[in-house]
């Protein structure tokens, strides 16, 4: 079963076009500048990598999945120093 849509014979007023897509974008002006944002105490923290002890005690402890793969982890680390060993 073919269904064939035409298009309208006149273009919708708002855009001009006959498939009724939106007009397109002005383009901005490239002599803008961005002014970077003042340092504050909390961003050069967050920078820094340092963190409160209270965004710490919200993390979720490790998924069983998670803990697995640290004992897999683990045990190929022990068994790779005692090939370097003997």
């Amino acid at each position: 079963m073919n269904i064939s849509i035409a298009l309208p014979a006149m273009a919708p007023q708002p855009t001009g076009h006959p498939a009724s897509l939106p007009p397109e974008p002005e383009k901005a002006s490239t002599g803008q500048q961005v002014t970077p944002p003042s340092e504050s105490e909390t961003s050069r923290e967050f920078q820094s990598g340092q963190r409160d002890t209270k965004d710490e005690a919200n993390t979720a402890p490790p998924s069983v999945m998670q803990i697995k793969i640290m004992e897999i982890l683990e045990q190929q680390a022990t068994e790779l120093e005692s090939q370097e060993d003997g």
